[in-house]
């Protein structure tokens, strides 16, 4: 199918893909102007299956967010890792029967969340979160958006 191919690109290494430096990548208008050339040559065609009818309109709809990761240098089109990262986390909480109270939910998620972004960032969890326990004066949101 025309638009599985289109949308398989990115994990090419032709212009849509996200390994590629910026320089060789096609820019997000151009994506887009292609997705809706695409999308016109498909309704041409004749669409006679509901559920394609359904995703060629969501693609008209989100077409401005589907090509955001070639603004950026070696982001991926999907959010697979962050999905895989949280997997684990998920079944714990499926096997444990989930937590008995929504206080320590939250306070288990702040945590996960800080050291998961820590681990991606290759920053010391330890470290940080013992300066933040011993009242250091800690600016999370500077130490977690540096440039690394």
């Amino acid at each position: 199918m025309k638009l599985g191919e289109f949308f398989r690109e990115p994990f090419t290494d032709g212009v849509f893909s996200y390994k590629q430096s910026s320089d060789d990548r096609i820019d997000k208008e151009d994506a887009e102007q292609l997705l809706s050339e695409l999308i016109s040559e498909i309704e041409g065609e004749g669409v006679g299956d509901d559920t394609i009818r359904k995703l060629l309109k969501r693609c008209k709809k989100y077409k401005g967010r589907l090509f955001t990761y070639l603004q950026q240098e070696g982001m991926p089109p999907d959010n697979n890792s962050a999905e895989r990262r949280l997997r684990k986390f998920a079944r714990q909480r499926k096997i444990s029967g989930d937590f008995k109270s929504n206080v320590v939910l939250r306070n288990y998620a702040m945590y996960l969340s800080l050291f998961m972004t820590c681990e991606a960032n290759t920053l010391d969890f330890d470290g940080l979160l013992c300066d933040i326990l011993t009242g250091a004066d800690v600016d999370i949101r500077h130490l977690l958006l540096r440039e690394v």
